[in-house]
């Protein structure tokens, strides 16, 4: 999803502004961003009623408090990842941060195996 043709005053601008709509679902999607790129707010149309969510960013740029009419606190481990958003979801990662894992009570969404052309556990073969 994005904007391929944003003018140039979006990038220069204090706050930045993206509207993405989908014309099948008539989802629309309207968010604003700090000069880093958090979201600073963002109103959504997807439940069919806007709803207005206000984000509030640390000094890691990491989301501290996301407000959607119910206040939600993220959590993340010491590298980073976010573990969990306040909404049941909890993400897990393997060793090299990468998300292998995405559950809601006993909803599993996400398992993934990652491997590359260098290490490669698939199948038992290890290959260098």
């Amino acid at each position: 999803m994005g904007c391929p043709n944003l003018p140039p005053e979006y990038y220069l601008s204090l706050t930045r502004s993206a509207h993405f709509e989908n014309p099948l679902s008539g989802f629309d999607h309207v968010c604003q961003e700090d000069p880093l790129g958090n979201r600073i707010t963002s109103t959504s149309s997807e439940s069919g009623t806007p709803v207005q969510t206000y984000y509030t960013a640390n000094f890691l740029n990491q989301y501290s408090l996301i407000n959607d009419g119910t206040p939600k606190t993220p959590s993340y481990d010491f590298d980073g990842n976010t573990l969990s958003v306040g909404d049941g979801w909890v993400y897990e990662y393997n060793g090299a941060n990468r998300m292998v894992k995405a559950t809601n009570g006993t909803t599993v969404i996400i398992t993934s195996t990652y491997c590359s052309y260098y290490l490669c556990n698939c199948g038992g073969m290890v290959s260098l």
